[in-house]
């Protein structure tokens, strides 16, 4: 029997909460393959960044919308600066460290949510084709215009992100409300939350979303540039020390 063949890590590459830096240098040590499960663990498993001091309030988060939304908890992670504890965004936000300014960008894996949201993108797209429904104002027009451009590509690849989508039909309705009592709940336990903004993509499976995250990774650390992570790296000595 032929063995699997590891690249060699340290044991701290799997300790929660890497610098930038060190996720970085990790990543480029492993296979494709080695690198799908690193991300894995590091992105979507375990505790959040944000929830580092209260661990049972992820997890009552999780339970709470998956009785909103009617998906199963285990389908709901948290990803972005608020699991990671810095941006993932390509470069030059990479690495910018997690505020309480910041979005938190949730994920939800759940091929009923997500047909759901085909058929209201169906429907808005049909309504906005009649005339039944208009966008209110230029700018929101520009916004509209671009997302019916961009989002039969999404869906193609089994994503969507729910915002995309005018808040004038039953099921975004629902979404978004969940996403306010959300912020707000969150807000009134625990003073490190200031009314997060709270932003949902909905995947259709696991494997969409494994896909889809490894090429934003990719297109993120493409861009960063021997200069910024040596401004990484600094930033990353300087709160070491703090």
């Amino acid at each position: 029997m032929t063995p699997f063949d590891l690249s060699i890590l340290p044991k701290a590459a799997f300790d929660r909460y890497p610098s930038p830096v060190e996720l970085l240098q990790y990543s480029r040590q492993l296979s494709k393959l080695e690198l799908t499960g690193y991300l894995r663990h590091q992105v979507t498993e375990g505790i959040p960044f944000v929830f580092l001091n209260n661990p049972l309030l992820y997890e009552v988060v999780r339970e709470w919308l998956s009785k909103k939304l009617e998906v199963h908890a285990r389908d709901v992670t948290l990803i972005g600066s608020g699991r990671m504890g810095f941006s993932m965004a390509p470069a030059p936000d990479f690495g910018a460290p997690y505020t309480t300014a910041s979005d938190l960008d949730l994920t939800i894996v759940s091929a009923k949510l997500f047909a759901e949201l085909k058929q209201t993108f169906d429907q808005w797209k049909n309504d906005y084709d009649v005339g039944t429904v208009k966008p209110k104002s230029i700018r929101e027009e520009g916004f509209w215009n671009d997302n019916l451009q961009r989002l039969p590509s999404n869906f193609s690849n089994h994503f969507v992100d729910t915002y995309k989508i005018p808040n004038v039909y039953s099921k975004t309705i629902s979404i978004n409300s969940v996403l306010w009592e959300l912020s707000r709940k969150l807000e009134a336990t625990s003073s490190f939350f200031i009314a997060p903004k709270i932003s949902a993509r909905v995947y259709k499976n696991w494997e969409a979303f494994s896909r889809q995250f490894m090429v934003n990774f990719n297109r993120a650390i493409s861009n960063v540039d021997e200069k910024h992570e040596m401004l990484l790296s600094a930033r990353t000595k300087v709160r070491a020390l703090i």
